[in-house]
This record gives C-alpha cells, sequence and structure tokens, in this order.
C-alpha cells in the first residue's frame, strides 16, 4: 500500500515539473516570437508608418519621437481674450509603446474602418493633476454672478437680474484636452464656458424692499465750530411688496418696472439756507452780563481767552421755531481752549478750557429771560461769584450740558459782545403782541450746612399781567474748604 502511494506522489511531481519546463518554454518561444514578430504592412500610428517594426523598435520610435513631444510642446487654452499654456510632460502625459504596437497590430489586420475606430491610441496621464490643472484654470477665469440691479427713475423702480456667472465646463474640456494628447494635435483649444447664476444675482424683492423703502425726513442742522453743519433730508421711497410679486415674474431673468410712491420732505437743506439767511431779527428780546477779573496771572488770562472763544463760537447761532440749541455742539466743539482754573468734584483744579462755563451761565440766563424752553441745565459743584447762586449752567464735554428749544413762533438770533472784563448775550427775534412775555427770576437759598448749601430759583412768565409758566431749577453746592 505504501509502496503504490509513493509510486502516484513520484508521478505526480514529474508531472508538475513537465509542466513547469513545457510552460518556460512556452513563454521564451513567445517572447522570442514577440521579440522578432514586425508589424504587418499598412500598420501605422498617428500618420507615423510603423510597418515592419518590431516591439523593440516601435518602443523606441514611441518614447523618441512622440513622448519626447510632451516635452516640448504646449497645450493652449483660449478663454475669452486670453490664452493658457501647458506642457503635456506637467500631467505626466504619455503613449505607453505596449498598447501602441497591439493597436497598431489590430488596426493593420482590420479591413472594417469601424473596427479600426474602436481600437483608438489612447494616451496616458495622472488623472489628479489633470483635475487640479482644470480646477486652478477655473479659478482664474471664473466670473461671479453681479448683485441684481434696480434703479428709480421719476416714480418708476426699475430692477433687473444681476449679470450671469461663468465658469469653465471641466468635462467638456477635459474631453478637448484628451482628444489634443491623442492626436498630437497642438492648436488652440476654446473651452465651453457655462453661465450660472446665485442668489446675490436674482432679484430679491424683500431685500430691495428694506433697502429702498424709507420715510420721509426733513433736512436739519447742527452748529459745529461756530459753523451750521446741515444734514441733506430724505426723500421718503415706499413700494408695495404683494403687487411687486405680480409683476416680477421670473426673478432670475427680465427687466421689470415696479410703481414706487414718493414722498417729499417739508424741508429742504435749500429751505432751511434761505430761512437763516432770511431769519429777520430786528428785536433784543433779552440781554445778560457777567463780568469777570481783567488781567492777572497766565491761568487767569487763558480763562479770559476761553471766555472770548466760546462767545464766538454762539455769536450769529439761529434758531428757528422749534430749534433746539446745544452749548456742547457749539461753543462745546470749538478749539483753541487753554489751561485755566477749573472745579473738579467741588475742589479747584487746572484743565483745558476753564472759563467756558461763565458762557453758559450768562446763556442760561439770557435764554430764561427770552422765555426759551430749557431741556437741561445742571448746577456747579461750587458757587460762583458771577451769578447770584441757583442761577449758574454748568458745562463739561463729558458731563452737563445746556440746551434749550425756541418756542417761539419767529426764528431768534443769539448775539455775544465781550470786553477786557465782560461777556454779553443777547437774544435777539421779533416782538409780537402775543408774545410780549415778562419773565421774573427769583433764587434764594433754601438750606445751608457745613458741607452743602441748597438753592433753588423760581421762573414766573406772565402775559399782559398774567401767569402763563411757572418753573423751577433746583440746586446744590459744595461749600467744603478748600
Amino acid at each position: 500500500m505504501k509502496h503504490f502511494e509513493l509510486k502516484n506522489f513520484k508521478k505526480i511531481i514529474f508531472a508538475i515539473i513537465i509542466g513547469v519546463v513545457v510552460g518556460i518554454g512556452f513563454i521564451i518561444t513567445y517572447l522570442t516570437i514577440r521579440k522578432n514578430y514586425k508589424l504587418p504592412k499598412n500598420a501605422c500610428f498617428l500618420n507615423h508608418k510603423l510597418e515592419n517594426l518590431n516591439y523593440e523598435e516601435v518602443k523606441d520610435f514611441v518614447e523618441t519621437n512622440i513622448n519626447s513631444v510632451f516635452e516640448k510642446k504646449e497645450i493652449k487654452l483660449k478663454v475669452r481674450d486670453k490664452t493658457y499654456s501647458f506642457k503635456p510632460s506637467r500631467i505626466n502625459a504619455s503613449f505607453n509603446p505596449k498598447d501602441v504596437f497591439n493597436i497598431a497590430k489590430k488596426n493593420a489586420q482590420n479591413i472594417n474602418e469601424k473596427e479600426k475606430n474602436e481600437n483608438e491610441f489612447k494616451v496616458n496621464y495622472d488623472k489628479k493633476k489633470m483635475k487640479d490643472l482644470i480646477q486652478k484654470l477655473n479659478e482664474k477665469t471664473r466670473l461671479e454672478p453681479k448683485k441684481f440691479k434696480h434703479k428709480i427713475v421719476d416714480n418708476i423702480l426699475y430692477v433687473k437680474n444681476g449679470d450671469f456667472g461663468e465658469k469653465l465646463d471641466e468635462k467638456d474640456i477635459t474631453l478637448k484636452i484628451e482628444n489634443s494628447l491623442k492626436k498630437l494635435d497642438f492648436n488652440e483649444i476654446i473651452p465651453k464656458i457655462l453661465k450660472f447664476i446665485n442668489e446675490d444675482s436674482v432679484i430679491n424683492l424683500k431685500e430691495l424692499k428694506e433697502k429702498i423703502n424709507t420715510e420721509a425726513k426733513d433736512a436739519t442742522y447742527q452748529i459745529v465750530n461756530g459753523k451750521r453743519k446741515y444734514e441733506k433730508e430724505t426723500i421718503g421711497v415706499e413700494f408695495n411688496l404683494k403687487e411687486a410679486k405680480k409683476i416680477v415674474t421670473n426673478r432670475k431673468k427680465g427687466l421689470y418696472k415696479i410703481p414706487i410712491k414718493i414722498t417729499k420732505p417739508s424741508l429742504t437743506v435749500e429751505d432751511l439756507k434761505r430761512k437763516h439767511q432770511n431769519s429777520k431779527t430786528p428785536h433784543v428780546l433779552s440781554s445778560f452780563t457777567t463780568n469777570f477779573k481783567a488781567g492777572g496771572d497766565e491761568l487767569e488770562e487763558n480763562r479770559n481767552q476761553n471766555i472770548r472763544i466760546a462767545a464766538s463760537a454762539l455769536n450769529g447761532v439761529v434758531l428757528l421755531p422749534g430749534e433746539e440749541f446745544s452749548f456742547k455742539s457749539t461753543a462745546g466743539s470749538a478749539g483753541g481752549y487753554l489751561p485755566a482754573v477749573v472745579y473738579e468734584k467741588g475742589k479747584k483744579s487746572t484743565g483745558i478750557g476753564g472759563g467756558i462755563c461763565q458762557v453758559s451761565t450768562t446763556t442760561f440766563n439770557a435764554a430764561l429771560k427770552a422765555n426759551m424752553e430749557i431741556t437741561e441745565r445742571k448746577c456747579h459743584s461750587r458757587t460762583v461769584g458771577y451769578v447770584p447762586k441757583g442761577r449758574d449752567a454748568a458745562y463739561d464735554g463729558a458731563g452737563p450740558n445746556l440746551r434749550f428749544i425756541n418756542k417761539l413762533k419767529n426764528p431768534v438770533r443769539i448775539q455775544t459782545t465781550t470786553t477786557n472784563s465782560s461777556i454779553t448775550v443777547n437774544i435777539l427775534g421779533t416782538k409780537i403782541p402775543e408774545e410780549n412775555y415778562n419773565v421774573i427770576l427769583d433764587s434764594k437759598v433754601t438750606s445751608k450746612t457745613e458741607k452743602i448749601m441748597k438753592a433753588i430759583l423760581n421762573v414766573t412768565v406772565t402775559l399782559n399781567g398774567k401767569v402763563v409758566k411757572t418753573k423751577s431749577f433746583s440746586s446744590s453746592y459744595n461749600i467744603e474748604k478748600e
């Protein structure tokens, strides 16, 4: 039994050896035949004759005469008016000699032209590098869609979708490059350009309404550095969103006309300028003067100069009926103030603009006597010597301000004059019987301790002997010793 098994095993081993020898022989024979095999008549590659060439000769021909071209020639791509180029070697383009040999052989043997086309030569390249190259070209040449447009002409809102964006058709350009490489055709390639849109380019009526719809607003002005600074009026614009949606039938394409409602402001900058220029203020409605020390040391001289600067900034300011005066936006915004004595937290100190408060105080009293409506006033932290207690008005660029409104029927003008020891503020206007007011100012100290003094200013306004308005201003002063 064992002898039988050993005998079979030897037969198997022998069979395997014979098979290997035969296989090796077959391979050697095949390679020898292939090496010596020469392509038949009519074998060619891109109009290059390959007949009577063996594989090694074809390989040498492809590497020397074909693949070497990819190192020298360039693929040119024209996008709009600009040409971009690259060498095929950049994407590792090449023909495989083995494929060239086999396909040339098949094509030479096939009489049928259709079958020849099916055996088309294929060019190899790095697909990732090709994709990266095309994407970078797309980034360079891509045009983003434009925002949708609108324009108002008379009472019509014209709205149009934004211009389409443009980008390269990457599939198309890949095929065209492949075909150029296959045919060794280095003529200029014109890629297909795709048009596209995004949300910004389509007509957005809701966004347009938020941007267009505006309430009418009258022109205003403020005094800056003693000069009027006008803020232009705003024209009111409005369109009906529901009706606009019916008109705009295709948000992606088309020019549409949407009716709008225009509301003109009642007061323009030109109107304001004319009113200021034509404002007649022939009468002195009130006048108030405070005194200061003439001359002195440097800080006192600086204080006097600060008074003159602030007074000059106020001079000529016109308030139309209903307009509000702000000391901060007039004298407060003037430049050139010098260091002088000021009060900080109830104690004397040195700071820029010392003395300005005497101007605000003088203006406060003149405004009260002209029956202006005081909207903001605050007393000093300590009493001052140039007005009775309770009749001062402090000013600080970062804090207290003096504001009042012209409630009269005609414009008023602030007029200031200074001497070497006084400042006078006049309120000029037009006296009319129905505004022939008499203003009585009565101030007094209401309480006093070692640290605090309190005062009150009572304002009584009469017309033809009848009281028409009363108002009180309270003050609290620090009287601690310095």
